[in-house]
This record gives C-alpha cells, sequence and structure tokens, in this order.
C-alpha cells in the first residue's frame, strides 16, 4: 500500500474511534466524523483536477483540518455546549463563538497538538488556515495549494450539511476558480 496510504488508514481508524464521553453533549461526534470523512474524500478529488499537484497528503489533511473543533469537545463538552448555543442562535461564527468561549479558535488548538505530534508543516499549516488561506504568509506552493484544497473541501462539505447549500455552491465556485483555477467544468 505504501507509507502514506497506511498512515492515512491508520489516522482515519484512530480519529474515528474517538467518541463523545458519558457526558451528555450538543455536539455531535457522529456527524463530526461524516464531515471530516467527506472533506478528505472531497479534497482529494478537487486536488485530483489541480495539475501538477501532490496528491499524497491531502486525505490527511482535509480529514484533519477539524482537529481543535474535536479536541475542545471532547475535553470541554460543557464549554463547547456555548460554542454551539451561540452558533446556533446566531451570535456569532464558530470561530468567534470558540473564542469568545475559551479565548482561542479550534486552529489554533488543533495546529498545536499536530506541531507537538510531530506532524509535518504540509499537514499543519492546512489546519491554522483552512478557514481563510490568506492567513498562510510562507513560500510553499505545496503547501499554499493544500490549504486553499482544505478550504475548497470545507465549502462543500457545506453544501451537503447547510440549510443554504446555493450559498456555498456559490462560493466554492468562485473560490476554486480563483485560489486553484479550476474551470467550471472541473
Amino acid at each position: 500500500l505504501g507509507m502514506n496510504a497506511v498512515r492515512s488508514l491508520v489516522l482515519s481508524f484512530s480519529f474515528l474511534t474517538i467518541k463523545g464521553g458519558k457526558k451528555e453533549s450538543r455536539f455531535d461526534f457522529k456527524q463530526f466524523w461524516e464531515r471530516s470523512l467527506a472533506s478528505a474524500v472531497a479534497a482529494r478529488l478537487i486536488l485530483e483536477n489541480v495539475k501538477g499537484a501532490d496528491t499524497e497528503q491531502i486525505f490527511i489533511s482535509g480529514l484533519l483540518q477539524n482537529l481543535g473543533e474535536l479536541i475542545l469537545a471532547k475535553i470541554f463538552p460543557e464549554k463547547y455546549d456555548e460554542v454551539i448555543a451561540a452558533v446556533e442562535d446566531n451570535q456569532y461564527d464558530l470561530l468567534a463563538a470558540e473564542e469568545s468561549v475559551f479565548g482561542i479558535n479550534h486552529t489554533v488548538v488543533g495546529t498545536e497538538v499536530a506541531k507537538n505530534w510531530g506532524f509535518p508543516d504540509i499537514l499543519v499549516d492546512p489546519i491554522l488556515c483552512h478557514h481563510n488561506p490568506s492567513d498562510y504568509h510562507g513560500d510553499n506552493d505545496a503547501i499554499h495549494t493544500t490549504i486553499c484544497t482544505v478550504y475548497l473541501s470545507d465549502l462543500l462539505v457545506n453544501i451537503l450539511f447547510s440549510e443554504k447549500p446555493e450559498k456555498y455552491h456559490q462560493q466554492f465556485r468562485t473560490e476554486a476558480t480563483k485560489l486553484l483555477k479550476l474551470s467550471a467544468e472541473e
């Protein structure tokens, strides 16, 4: 299978075994995993349309992009319920709600955990910048392409899970052309 394929499988199965604790929580672990896997697959499919792109790490990048969200929800379930309530009440978007409750958001938490685990930059940087690719200030084209792809995969997944899919569909088409030069057909 190759080392990267085995690593992808191990990570996928390892993360899939993480579930909520015994305490009731508003965080939907099943939906989190559905979204994570859908994003990983979408990232792979998107990057296959980019000429010359290396698709080796993209599945893992798509899978890990919201790692910090999982960590916060698992370790601080009551506090994360506050985040969910603030988002549902349209008080904040997710990042702002997390910052309001924790003083930090899931992109920073996930990034620090991935760094601590010794992951390479091509896996770490997309976790930090997946909500806003312009936050990446490095000069590595492969990392920038990975970040843009993971961002776009999140938009695609929002089409599936949103009550307003047309909003994300239009945003995806616009951003895919702008960031990765994908045609309407692609």
